[in-house]
């Protein structure tokens, strides 16, 4: 099991400062946790969607674009905890044991992030949860951890939308092959 220094602990707390910065908060809190709800449920789709084509199709999964996918789960997790995410939080985690990474990946965060949408009062604890799950199964089982999700998610938003929020127009206008290519680059 990883154990994380003081720098990765930087780059968390970086990491929660640049997620805040880009996260463009609705004034209606309802409509702002229904959209971190829903967000965070869009990327986990995409992850299963590439497993899915794996067991339809034979179509391995491609390792650059799983750590797009799960570095947007991870800033959606920091979207809905923010202060509250802490790495190497594996209390909970450390008790089940999965055959392999698909099992792991959807059948605990599919829960989890059902619970959030039913209970918005722990959603920063569930959040916290979940991050530390996707850190724990990047350890078990990739040769990447979460400061390489953390890293590869900052660079790709940073492309995408320079030093500001994230807008419509910078979401409608993104070139995701250029976003593949500055993932692949930083590893």
């Amino acid at each position: 099991m990883k154990t994380f220094n003081e720098k990765d602990q930087k780059i968390l707390t970086d990491y929660i400062e640049f997620v805040k910065g880009k996260w463009k908060k609705n004034e209606d809190p309802e409509i702002d946790f229904r959209h971190k709800a829903s967000g965070l449920s869009d990327e986990i789709g995409e992850v299963a969607s590439l497993y899915k084509k794996k067991f339809r199709h034979g179509i391995e999964v491609d390792e650059t674009d799983l750590k797009m996918e799960l570095g947007d789960i991870i800033f959606y997790c920091v979207v809905h905890g923010e202060d509250f995410i802490k790495l190497g939080d594996y209390d909970y985690i450390t008790n089940y044991d999965y055959p392999n990474e698909f099992d792991f990946l959807f059948f605990d965060t599919q829960v989890k992030t059902f619970s959030i949408h039913l209970n918005i009062h722990r959603d920063k604890e569930i959040c916290n949860l979940l991050f530390n799950y996707i850190s724990y199964v990047c350890d078990k089982y990739f040769n990447f951890d979460i400061i390489d999700l953390i890293n590869i998610n900052i660079k790709k938003l940073t492309k995408r939308h320079g030093k500001g929020q994230a807008t419509l127009e910078t979401d409608l206008n993104k070139n995701e092959e250029d976003e593949k290519n500055v993932s692949n680059s930083i590893l």
